[in-house]
């Protein structure tokens, strides 16, 4: 173990763990000893990434949400804190990207256009469901958002954001 989270049980949401970034970030975290909530729109995905985590000696639990659809965040988000404990942490790797590996100038302008709403509304759907948890314990890490462009990279000395009392 690295470290990262010396305060355990942490529990973290990582929503998008049905493949990618996703599922690499959540298998990540159960290395750390973390719990993770696998939530994804492909609860097939999550479920397979769920399973291999615990397959792994790791606590896990999936659930299916869209988070550009309102109303299935906060059913997902109380599944998964019945099953791990209250959340801590919250990975946004949840991201509609067209086509890939386009470079800059071959992207097509209505493709962009199309897929570019939800990137900010998904964000904001799933701050509203889980901000309001972290405040009522006054304790969580702020929710943050993984891309490609990102490289998973470690920000502020940890993986996502800010720890502590919000």
């Amino acid at each position: 173990m690295l470290g990262y989270f010396p305060n355990l049980p942490y529990h973290v949401v990582v929503i998008g763990a049905a493949s990618g970034i996703g599922r690499e970030t959540a298998s990540f975290l159960a290395t750390q000893g973390v719990s993770v909530a696998c939530i994804d729109r492909n609860l097939a995905g999550a479920d397979e990434t769920a399973a291999t985590i615990a397959s792994g000696q790791g606590k896990a639990f999936s659930a299916a949400a869209d988070v550009t659809e309102d109303a299935s965040i906060p059913p997902a988000l109380d599944a998964a804190e019945r099953a791990l404990g209250p959340i801590d942490g919250v990975v946004n790797c949840a991201g509609v990207t067209g086509k890939t590996n386009l470079k800059g100038h071959e992207v097509d302008l209505a493709d962009f256009d199309g897929r570019l709403p939800d990137q900010p509304a998904g964000a904001m759907v799933l701050s509203k469901a889980v901000l309001p948890r972290m405040l009522a314990r006054n304790y969580g890490a702020s929710p943050c958002r993984l891309d490609r462009r990102q490289g998973g990279q470690r920000r502020h000395g940890r993986l996502c954001g800010h720890e502590g009392r919000l």
